[in-house]
């Protein structure tokens, strides 16, 4: 029996072999879609040790690394993160953002150690001009030795839609010129923005398409991932001190405290967060533990006083926000005059050195 023009039988072998080699093609697809991993990109700024909510001292920091060392979390690169070469929920990527010189003491005695390598978010208006930033010769240094760089503006400015509003030429100078200064001071090609105080809108992200950057990050809590295409909205939790006491519950990944141990040291129980869970919900959360544990007022009023804390921290970062929004805008203008004068005497042998 012919069949187009083929015996029934090796009709027949033709379809079993096609079905086995979809079958097995589709179970490699689906294995492939399992091992896509998830990141949580962290965003730091400071390693003073001070009182600044955006601070911590070099033992506090090598503590959190090493607490999710301990954890199995995995510390990658943004090259990682870009080429997908990570696997499962426990990933680690962290961020540095504005180039404090801190920086530097603490990718030297912590993060090196550990094998840990940074991104970091420069604004190149204060690098090697002021006392409080990183040298060039710095980012140099860390960029040959693993450390990546992206772009966090050029002086620091908003980039939202208001600040497009007021003054577009200002958010491209922020987009635009802060790309090229870094791309030509460290011979290296940037492809990814921070956003200043994680401000931005739609508008923004088409700017940065069209400047040439692939990738941007924000300050809103959640879950990484990569599929291959731009990606303008990468989400990274803010290390502050107002909302991470313990680097261990923010990933949802508290440690296991026995009820008669708790009861006797007069702490609460911590009551596991989903991964999913924005950071703002971990507040909420702390608050129905502290109601769950037995005999515990004193924990329940400790919870009670943390969250005025943060209302009080909201309304200070709020202000400080304005504040630094009405200085910048300052020092940019007085920074964009000192190089118009400078390109008008530019060519005088008197001011020639």
């Amino acid at each position: 029996m012919l069949i187009c023009g083929k015996p029934f039988a090796k009709y027949i072998g033709f379809i079993l072999k096609t079905a086995i080699l979809s079958f097995l093609l589709i179970i490699f697809s689906f294995e492939l879609k399992a091992d896509t991993g998830s990141v949580r990109i962290l965003a730091y700024h400071t390693f003073m040790g001070d009182k600044n909510i955006y601070s911590y001292s070099l033992e506090e920091f090598k503590k959190q690394c090493e607490e999710l060392l301990s954890e199995g979390f995995t510390f990658i690169t943004f090259t990682d993160f870009k080429k997908g070469q990570f696997n499962g929920d426990k990933n680690i990527l962290l961020t540095i953002d504005d180039g404090h010189r801190t920086v530097y003491d603490a990718y030297k005695q912590v993060m090196r150690p550990l094998k840990i390598r940074p991104l970091l978010g420069i604004y190149p208006a204060i690098i090697g001009k002021k006392d409080f930033a990183l040298t060039w010769e710095q980012l140099k240094e860390m960029l040959d030795d693993g450390c990546e760089i992206a772009s966090h503006g050029f002086y620091h400015n908003f980039c939202d839609a208001k600040a497009i509003e007021k003054d577009l030429k200002a958010v491209e100078t922020e987009i635009v010129r802060s790309k090229r200064v870094l791309e030509e001071k460290l011979n290296i090609t940037i492809d990814t923005f921070i956003y200043p105080f994680g401000m931005y809108s739609s508008q923004t992200k088409t700017m940065l398409k069209d400047a040439g950057y692939s990738y941007a990050m924000n300050i809103k809590a959640g879950v990484a991932k990569i599929d291959g295409s731009p990606d303008y909205e990468l989400p990274r939790h803010l290390m502050t001190r107002s909302r991470v006491a313990n680097i261990s519950r923010l990933f949802g990944q508290p440690k296991k405290i026995e009820t008669s141990e708790a009861e006797k040291s007069g702490e609460k129980l911590l009551v596991s967060v989903k991964a999913a869970e924005p950071d703002d919900m971990v507040a909420k959360t702390e608050k129905k533990a502290a109601k769950k544990t037995k005999g515990n007022a004193a924990s329940s009023e400790d919870t009670m006083g943390r969250s005025i804390k943060e209302k009080v921290y909201s309304l200070m970062i709020t202000i400080y926000d304005a504040n630094v929004r009405f200085v910048n805008g300052i020092y940019a203008k007085v920074a964009d005059i000192n190089i118009k004068i400078r390109g008008f005497f530019s060519g005088w042998k008197i001011f020639e050195s």
